[in-house]
């Protein structure tokens, strides 16, 4: 087959290894042979195949070294060899050797060894993953002249943590304007975070330097980098506060600073986003921090937007004697005026956005609120206080019991009643609490709340 120019066989269950006559194949341009238990070593006959320009031998089960003979195919373009168990450290001159590549996937493997600074060569280059592996020493490279770099990856590497410089590289990744995901968790990286990150590309949307070393403040200026979604800081030595900053960045979607030694609060209020999913702050010094960051001037100004009912809305179980509480901060830190609610949230609960999506109120009153009457419920009320269930034991009260008192005045006054939807709120709560299942298996409980709901529907 000397016209052959594709070999494409991944995920074909081929084993015992690459086979030599492969290097007869000299008019082959792309090899794919992904996902493929071939085992063995790289075969010096592939460096025969000069006109190659993608090589994809990912997840194959090679191992040893790389062949000298692979540095012949100056002509790559794609490079990848990642998830499998090769080792050895790459040659100075690495970069040199293929001047046109535009990925390069060695991660996943036991690669050894300082990064070659040849790799600032490889001034193509699209995509750079080097890790997990085992590479070391400070990372010297200059990788200014790589400007068509989008994603770089030395995740899960060994490298130097002494001295204040570790991530000194980062500032010459500002050239790489198209850059958009950068990787460095878990390398060993040492030192400060300069302020320098902050003139990353406008592009870059992913950012994690957990599990490293880093201490000292985080740097303002990470408010510039205004399309960030993913950002980890998680895992160092940070001290100081959370910068005010961070709140610029409104497309952001998960934030994690967990176990660092932040203790004090942002010199100004934040403007959380309403697009941030998660936020990780587990293992600081940061209770005060909390509050502080939550009660932000964006939270407050949604609250305002509150009807009326945002001022009054104190849940059911602010009027009740029952175990399971939230009347106390930080519930209700999102309502005008931070006031715990009752409800086991820092804001509105799921029936509040219900009504409103129906053109109704946008806080749903409870039922126990002094501040409300019968006429005040013709729209929507809730009898539900958190913590108790359809079982007697699991509370001093019912919420069954409030909706049949509520269907009695209704009747009385606007000769009218209204459908139940019970939710799960009951259930889980039933089956969280030890003493009501004490006396009870699974079959008796199932028995005994079908009896009860049975009687308590008849006698609504």
């Amino acid at each position: 087959m000397p016209r052959l120019e594709k070999l494409l066989a991944r995920e074909n269950n081929l084993t015992r290894g690459i086979p030599p006559w492969i290097g007869n194949l000299t008019s082959l341009v792309e090899l794919r042979a992904s996902y493929n238990p071939l085992g063995g070593r790289i075969p010096d006959a592939l460096g025969q195949l000069r006109n190659l320009k993608i090589l994809g031998l990912g997840v194959t089960q090679i191992s040893g070294t790389i062949s000298p003979s692979l540095y012949n195919l100056s002509s790559l373009v794609a490079l990848g060899v990642s998830d499998n168990r090769l080792w050895g450290s790459l040659p100075l001159t690495f970069g040199f050797m293929f001047p046109d590549l535009e990925f390069l996937q060695l991660n996943m493997n036991q690669f050894n060894g300082p990064l070659p600074l040849s790799i600032s060569n490889m001034s193509q280059l699209l995509q750079l993953e080097l890790g997990p592996n085992n590479f070391n020493g400070k990372v010297k490279n200059d990788f200014g002249s790589l400007q068509n770099l989008f994603s770089i990856s030395l995740a899960h590497n060994n490298f130097d943590h002494r001295g204040s410089d570790g991530l000194a590289f980062l500032s010459s990744l500002t050239n790489c304007s198209n850059l958009q995901a950068i990787g460095m968790e878990d390398s060993q990286f040492g030192g400060v975070l300069p302020d320098s990150v902050g003139n990353l590309s406008y592009k870059l949307y992913y950012l994690t330097l957990g599990g490293n070393r880093l201490y000292g403040s985080i740097p303002s200026t990470i408010g510039n980098l205004v399309n960030l979604e993913f950002f980890g800081l998680d895992n160092n030595l940070f001290t100081g506060s959370i910068p005010h900053s961070l709140g610029y960045l409104h497309k952001m979607q998960l934030m994690a600073l967990s176990n660092n030694s932040i203790s004090e609060s942002p010199k100004d209020r934040m403007d959380i986003n309403t697009a941030l999913h998660e936020l990780h702050l587990v293992k600081n010094n940061i209770l005060k921090v909390l509050f502080d960051v939550f009660r932000s001037e964006h939270r407050l100004r949604i609250a305002r937007t509150f009807d009326k009912f945002a001022r009054h809305a104190l849940g059911n179980n602010n009027q009740i004697p029952t175990i399971a509480r939230s009347n106390f901060e930080p519930y209700g830190l999102d309502f005008n005026g931070g006031r715990p609610t009752g409800h086991f949230s820092n804001g509105r609960i799921p029936t509040d956005f219900i009504s409103e999506a129906f053109g109704l109120r946008t806080i749903v009153p409870v039922y126990l609120d002094p501040a409300y009457s019968i006429k005040d419920f013709l729209v929507g009320v809730i009898f539900a206080p958190a913590g108790t269930g359809y079982d007697n034991a699991t509370s001093d009260v019912l919420e069954l019991e409030y909706y049949k008192d509520y269907q009695k005045k209704l009747k009385v006054m606007f000769q009218c009643s209204t459908r139940i939807v019970l939710d799960n709120n009951a259930m889980s709560n039933m089956f969280l609490m030890p003493t009501v299942l004490n006396n009870k298996n699974g079959d008796d409980m199932i028995g005994y709340l079908r009896s009860w709901t049975a009687d308590e529907i008849d006698g609504m």
